[in-house]
């Protein structure tokens, strides 16, 4: 893959986190009274459950069903919500091919899995392969 190609695909993907989480975020001005404006507008409180999960490029397990006879979950990390792609709930992972790929079945790396040598190794070699 070309190198000048991966950071902006990186950048994209952070600018698109950051102006979502803005827009679903109370901005600190008098006149909207601790809500947002759609929320001012229209009376509706937003679906903020996208994003409770997951930080931007925090390690992530994904189920990838087309990896027989390898384990199907595999280690990438996650940079957004993938709207109007599959179901509800669907995330962008970056895993170790650096392609992003939208998947519905991601879980967040727990503390203690991630104090283990295995998990620690594998996430080392990830992000060796990403560089």
């Amino acid at each position: 893959m070309d190198e000048t190609i991966m950071p902006k695909h990186l950048w994209d993907f952070c600018a698109q986190y950051v102006a979502e989480i803005r827009s679903l975020t109370a901005q600190p001005l008098f006149s909207l009274e601790g809500r947002t404006l759609f929320e001012l507008v229209t009376g509706n409180t937003l679906d903020v459950s996208e994003y409770i999960s997951f930080s931007w490029y925090e390690p992530v397990y994904y189920y990838d069903s087309t990896s027989f006879p390898q384990r199907k979950e595999l280690i990438g990390r996650w940079i957004g919500v993938a709207h109007n792609v599959g179901q509800a709930l669907c995330f962008w992972v970056l895993p170790k091919s650096g392609i992003p790929i939208a998947r519905t079945m991601v879980r967040a790396i727990t503390q203690i899995e991630m104090s283990t040598n295995a998990v620690k190794q594998e996430l080392e070699s990830y992000d060796q392969l990403i560089k």
